[in-house]
């Protein structure tokens, strides 16, 4: 039985479902949240895992999600935004200030967990930074990102990206949609479960966007028939062609 938030009127945007790579995602957290220790998670858009952060976020005691933007790729954009998030300071305008605060913090406070969302966006002496942050008195700490983030750990020559890979202790790659994340989303939309229908968005999740336009074409297949009818094969196409996705 597929655990889901449930879904009103068939909205395009994909709630949390249980998934596997779900699961593995929590598991990951969880052994973080345990061992005080760095996780990471990297892989392509639109296979749920910023979905599962955020459920884990919304959950959890004392857990913060941050989504990066490019906005805060530099130095004092960044330990304004933590220490926004992180204290009770106001930032100041010093990088060193800033710093000071959040080491009191992380030294004399509890941190449920750091979740870094979006860690491509990031430099590396901004990562380092997390990492002496970090390494100043060990939290849960979490960074997610795509296929570029990945490319880092094994491409880059910097010294202060190898100090933070050095301390990983656990890492989850997603190179694209399980078949079982497939069947659970479809299975929490009401999707015909042919084997035909199933199939059909198999592809479409493997080549055109992941499990995030499962949902989108859901929500536009679905509009004029009741929440409780599945939705077919035919319904699927029309929508799928309408949005440009193609299997």
């Amino acid at each position: 039985m597929t655990n889901t938030v449930d879904l009103v009127n068939r909205t395009s945007q994909l709630q949390y479902v249980e998934t596997p790579t779900a699961k593995r995602i929590m598991e990951l957290l969880d052994y973080c949240k345990v061992e005080n220790d760095i996780g990471v998670i990297v892989g392509k858009p639109g296979v749920g895992k910023t979905t599962a952060l955020k459920r884990y976020a919304m959950t959890g005691k004392a857990v913060r999600f941050c989504p990066m933007t490019p906005a805060l790729n530099s130095m004092g954009a960044m330990l304004k935004f933590l220490v926004e998030q992180l204290t009770a300071y106001r930032p100041e305008t010093q990088l060193h200030a800033n710093h000071e605060h959040l080491m009191n913090v992380v030294e004399h406070s509890v941190i449920g967990m750091l979740i870094i969302d979006e860690a491509q966006l990031l430099s590396d002496p901004i990562i380092d930074e997390l990492r002496c942050l970090y390494d100043h008195n060990n939290f849960p700490l979490v960074f997610c990102g795509n296929a570029e983030f990945r490319s880092r750990f094994n491409n880059t020559k910097a010294a202060s990206f190898t100090q933070f890979t050095s301390r990983v202790g656990i890492r989850f790659d997603i190179d694209e949609p399980r078949d079982g994340d497939i069947e659970a989303i479809c299975d929490s939309l009401r999707i015909d479960r042919s084997v035909t229908a199933r199939k059909y968005m198999t592809e479409i999740a493997k080549s055109s966007g992941g499990l995030r336009i499962i949902g989108k074409i859901a929500g536009l297949a679905g509009r004029g028939i009741g929440k409780d009818e599945t939705i077919g094969l035919d319904r699927l196409k029309a929508a799928a062609k309408l949005l440009g996705a193609k299997a």
